[in-house]
């Protein structure tokens, strides 16, 4: 796989190894290759300076300088195409005010540029609601930070909530549901409030209803299943009596009913966490209230959450290091990892080494990609380094759901940790996004993982907000391996026919290389004369590794005698006294052809 850079050359030196990662998540054979991947950045696009504003360009028109402005507690979406959208938050628009934003993003990783496709470049917006159910050119979602995201199966982009300004102007939290049509371009007001600060309507447990809705709020998580429902947890907000609090309550949505339905956790406020029994599914299990966690689904359609700020099991709040599994058909949590306390210490263990102890520290604000194979990805946040200082942090975790493991895979363990920016647009080891929290993330079409923006927290009181974009990629750091099919040495008679048995090729991670061999050194299907033929095999991984070359000897050799064919009848009688001519013969050897001569 190739990508370009913003620069438009390809980037060759250090293929993207997306393809590595299938096998890597089935059992202590798998995990034992996650050493010989090593984590590289490729910084793609924007500055690498502090609180930059945006260059919006024209509107739905890509260009190389169009980039959004810094900012933190976006939104973000990938679309079936592999495009990357981004909307709102709070950071700089085109005139560097340091506001809340509704402006919607499109980045084409093919290209390297971004689009500005709706909403305003300058000022405070409220939104635009028009007719519920209908999409009109003129809707908008207003201006706000901290609302949560997910994309159907259609490719229909979806958004809730936040901390934002209504229908009117007035600031609040929200819980409004939008949909956007990426095809004609049009938001679509779906349900709740067009004004702020609206209390939860819960109904009963688990039974959708037009009447029902969540709370307005901000800092929520969200999963999409399967089916493609969507699923909504916690967050900061208002709960059914209308008191601002952390919450723990989980929704799901139903795109074709159009209805909410209330499925797990209290419609009250502050809840501490009911952990159970670590690895066991029960119906009193549930996380405590929180905000700012992170989120994955499985290939199985089980939702995974982690961490955030929120209440432990206990109640008191801090920051979570916590992992939980939730099963729509069953209805149950089970919590897998981590601790039922909150302000814990983090277990590295050895760098891309999974081990049963490892677990990532408490953090808020992090954020997770899903990698072809369904491991799930973490990187950075704010919460407590290896040393338990409170900071930025700016390391990366993989977790296997089928050992349920985790490992370290890159950065430091230390917080606060600036980025490094290598201005090729390739690749590199030195790389790094530095410590952050309040980002976005992506996952494209091909399996790659993107990063954008977030905050840089410093004393004394220093919100610092990034407009960077980073892909994170893979390098495969084993060689391949060649295996002979068939004997290291073949003899064959000259003249008859040779077919090589070939060889196969794997990389170090199990990848059929087969197709990609080099073959040198064949005889001819047919050897014309006795000899020596030394074939060779070598392959050169995705990475740019070559194996260590084999090779066979085949020896053609001439053991059969030439064959001679009399010329006419094998017996002749002539007259005594008559002349005899004889018919002659031929002579046909296999290797040296017409021996008649001889």
């Amino acid at each position: 796989m190739q990508w370009m850079n913003t620069r438009g050359r390809w980037v060759t030196a250090f293929a993207v190894l997306w393809a590595v990662f299938l096998g890597l998540s089935g059992g202590p054979g798998g995990q034992s290759a996650w050493a010989e991947l090593m984590p590289v950045w490729t910084w793609m696009k924007g500055s690498p300076l502090f609180n930059r504003p945006g260059t919006h360009g024209t509107l739905g028109t890509p260009a190389e300088d169009n980039t959004p402005g810094a900012r933190e507690k976006a939104v973000s979406w990938t679309d079936p195409s592999g495009a990357l959208w981004l909307f709102g938050g709070s950071g700089y628009d085109g005139t560097r005010d340091r506001i809340l934003l509704n402006d919607l993003w499109k980045y084409d990783p093919a290209s390297g540029n971004w689009t500005w496709m709706k909403g305003t470049d300058s000022g405070l917006q409220p939104g635009t609601y028009s007719t519920l159910g209908t999409p009109n050119a003129i809707n908008t979602p207003g201006v706000r930070e901290g609302a949560v995201s997910w994309t159907d199966p259609s490719g229909a982009l979806w958004l809730f909530g936040g901390y934002g300004w209504d229908v009117r102007g007035g600031a609040g939290w929200l819980n409004d549901l939008w949909k956007y049509d990426p095809a004609s371009g049009n938001w679509t007001w779906i349900k709740g409030a067009s004004v702020r600060n609206q209390r939860a309507v819960y109904g009963t447990p688990g039974i959708p209803a037009a009447a029902n809705t969540p709370g307005a709020r901000q800092d929520s998580v969200s999963w999409t299943d399967p089916s493609g429902a969507l699923w909504l947890f916690g967050g900061l907000g208002y709960d059914g009596d209308q008191t601002g609090s952390l919450l723990n309550d989980l929704w799901k949505f139903d795109p074709v009913s159009g209805n909410w339905a209330w499925m797990k956790g209290s419609w009250g406020f502050y809840k501490p966490g009911t952990y159970g029994t670590l690895g066991t599914p029960e119906t009193a299990n549930t996380p405590g209230a929180r905000q700012n966690s992170v989120s994955w689904t499985d290939p199985s359609g089980a939702l995974w959450l982690f961490g955030g700020y929120g209440c432990d099991g206990t109640g008191d709040l801090s920051c979570l290091n916590d992992l939980w599994k939730y099963d729509p058909v069953s209805g149950n949590w089970t919590w897998m990892k981590g601790s039922w306390l909150r302000s814990q210490s983090g277990t590295y263990g050895i760098l891309r080494t999974p081990e049963a102890a490892n677990t990532p520290s408490p953090r808020f604000g992090p954020v997770s990609w899903t990698d072809p194979s369904g491991a799930f990805w973490l990187f950075g946040g704010y919460g407590y380094d290896g040393t338990r200082n409170y900071g930025n942090l700016s390391d990366l975790w993989k977790f296997d759901p089928v050992s349920g493991n985790w490992a370290w895979m890159s950065g430091p363990q230390t917080w606060n940790q600036s980025g490094t920016y290598d201005p090729t647009g390739t690749p590199e080891a030195g790389n790094t996004p530095g410590g952050r929290n309040g980002f976005v993330s992506w996952t494209d079409s091909s399996g790659g993982m993107w990063l954008f923006g977030g905050m840089f927290f410093s004393e004394p009181i220093n919100f610092n907000l990034r407009n960077d974009l980073w892909r994170l990629s893979m390098l495969d750091r084993t060689l391949p391996v060649i295996t002979l099919l068939g004997d290291a040495s073949v003899t064959v008679e000259c003249g008859d026919t040779y077919t090589d048995a070939g060889a196969e090729a794997l990389d170090g991670v199990g990848r059929d290389l087969g197709e990609d061999i080099i073959v040198e050194g064949l005889p001819p299907a047919i050897p014309p004369a006795p000899g020596v033929w030394t074939v060779t095999y070598n392959v050169i991984d995705a990475a740019g590794y070559p194996a260590v070359e084999v090779s066979r000897e085949v020896t053609v050799v001439d053991t059969t005698p030439p064959f001679i064919t009399l010329a006419g009848s094998p017996e002749a009688t002539v007259e005594c006294g008559g002349i005899y001519t004889d018919a002659g013969a031929t002579a046909l050897d296999a290797c040296d052809g017409d021996r008649t001569a001889d």
